[in-house]
């Protein structure tokens, strides 16, 4: 899973994250350094993720 380490940014990441076979991606945005967690929850909407849930800084998104 090393194409899904760090703050994804292209599509091999995005491949990667659906060939897993995950439904739903959960981002606790408060857990990454500098504005990390909000650049990744941007980049799985970017992507077609649909957030359904959000408690503070804790997301979670549907994939599929």
């Amino acid at each position: 899973m090393t194409r899904l380490a760090g703050v994804p940014k292209d599509a091999a990441a995005w491949t990667a994250l659906r060939e897993s076979g995950a439904t739903h991606a959960l981002v606790h945005e408060g857990s990454y350094l500098n504005d990390d967690g909000e650049r990744v929850a941007a980049w799985l909407r970017l992507n077609g993720a649909r957030g359904v849930f959000a408690d503070g800084g804790d997301l979670l998104f549907q994939l599929r």
